[in-house]
């Protein structure tokens, strides 16, 4: 298995515990995709970005040009959410 590969296990296995929050990120399964260094899939809101590095242990959430870095492990389900259900003008 590659380390891009156990990335994309690794993240799944940290926001798939959270299973209320996934159901409302409305994710399309068919866009679910491996990246380097994590995971990509399209949400209600747009496409969602999600990489993590391995020697800090720290990962970097992207969405429509918003970029929250430096996020934790207990952290990772809710910085997804917060970009996934901000509103448009906000981003904007």
């Amino acid at each position: 298995m590659t380390t891009d590969e156990l990335k994309f296990q690794y993240i799944w296995s940290v926001i798939g515990y959270r299973k209320e929050m996934l159901l409302n990120w409305g994710i399309d399964p068919n866009t679910i995709k491996q990246i380097p260094n994590g995971t990509s899939f399209n949400t209600k809101s747009g496409n969602v970005e999600v990489t993590v590095d391995y020697d800090t242990d720290l990962f970097c959430v992207r969405k429509s040009g918003i970029v929250s870095s430096e996020v934790t492990l207990s952290q990772l389900p809710y910085a997804i959410d917060e970009l996934v259900n901000a509103k448009e003008a906000m981003i904007a």
